[in-house]
């Protein structure tokens, strides 16, 4: 028993020792692959992309701390935490966020915070949502049906997207009345059906990577042109369109430029941010209540970039599917 006794002890100890060994075996190679060239230009890489990260997010919180501390305690501690929650600041600001619009008789009228954020919607979802689903439609159609002038829209959408846009601002209104566009959220829907542009060229290459095999799969089971298009292919490819929505959402949201030029009627919420800053009034012009002015426009993006990034992080890849 003894020596039973001494030879699993003796055992234990070379198990113990072997492992030691390949330990330091591995943790060794791990090094040697960690310091190769290609590994440490990813290495390089990834720490600068976090960097980036983690400036933005900085800029985020100090936004949202600074918009709840008061005048002093952001005098005495601007990049520290708040003393006390002081939401005055965005009382402030929801009641002074406002913007002042020509009317014809040539009076004012103010537009306050629940009609802005009622235009901002209107001018940030639906013609976002039509400019894809139109680029959408014709890279389907050009990528998988044969026509005569399927290539010759491709070749104008990179010649559009290729040559510098060069206009008047001018000649742009004068344009837009001879219409009757400007100053008409309807013309601007129509205005929307367009597909010379970048995100042409995304979906025509996402659909080229689409094989036809699903599209002759449905044509098989009886599906016809618009079934397949809008049953089978659209639902394959909604995480591009998911991408490009929040995107364009984004863009439109912060645009206020297109808005002050060509519908001065329907003023959003970045153009009431705008004449924000530039209002003298007592307590409005404190940076505090900038800054809460300046979070209320851009929480509604950060919200729906929370709640759409399940699908923004999701699997690009495509599968079959089931009826």
């Amino acid at each position: 028993m003894k020596q039973q006794h001494e030879k699993e002890m003796g055992s234990n100890v070379l198990m113990k020792n072997l492992n030691k060994k390949i330990r330091y075996r591995i943790i060794r190679y791990r090094i040697r692959d960690t310091f190769k060239p290609k590994n440490i230009i990813i290495l390089i890489l990834g720490l600068f992309l976090a960097i980036i990260c983690l400036s933005y997010l900085y800029l985020l919180l100090f936004g949202i701390f600074s918009s709840l501390k008061t005048l002093n305690n952001f005098s005495e501690d601007m990049f520290g935490f708040p003393r006390r929650i002081y939401y005055e600041n965005y009382i402030i600001a929801f009641t002074r966020l406002f913007y002042p619009v020509r009317l014809a008789n040539g009076g004012t009228r103010r537009v306050m915070f629940p009609e802005l954020i009622w235009n901002t919607l209107l001018f940030s979802t639906l013609p976002v949502i039509i400019t894809i689903m139109t680029q959408e439609m014709v890279a389907y159609v050009c990528t998988k049906y044969k026509f005569r002038f399927n290539k010759v829209l491709h070749l104008m959408v990179v010649f559009v997207v290729v040559m510098p846009a060069v206009n008047s601002l001018g000649q742009k209104i004068i344009f837009l009345k001879t219409l009757g566009f400007y100053d008409n959220y309807w013309a601007l829907l129509y205005g929307s059906i367009v597909f010379a542009d970048y995100n042409f060229l995304i979906w025509y290459g996402t659909f080229k990577s689409v094989p036809t095999d699903y599209i002759e799969a449905a044509r098989i089971d009886g599906a016809g042109h618009y079934a397949t298009m809008f049953k089978i292919i659209f639902p394959m490819v909604r995480v591009q369109f998911v991408v490009l929505f929040v995107l364009g959402f984004i863009t439109k949201w912060n645009n206020y430029m297109d808005v002050l030029t060509t519908m001065p009627s329907f003023p959003v919420l970045s153009l009431a941010l705008l004449s924000f800053q530039w209002d003298t009034t007592t307590y409005v012009g404190w940076p505090t209540v900038q800054l809460a002015a300046a979070m209320i426009v851009a929480f509604p993006c950060i919200i729906l970039f929370i709640v759409f990034q399940p699908l923004l992080v999701g699997n690009l890849t495509m599968g079959g599917l089931k009826a």
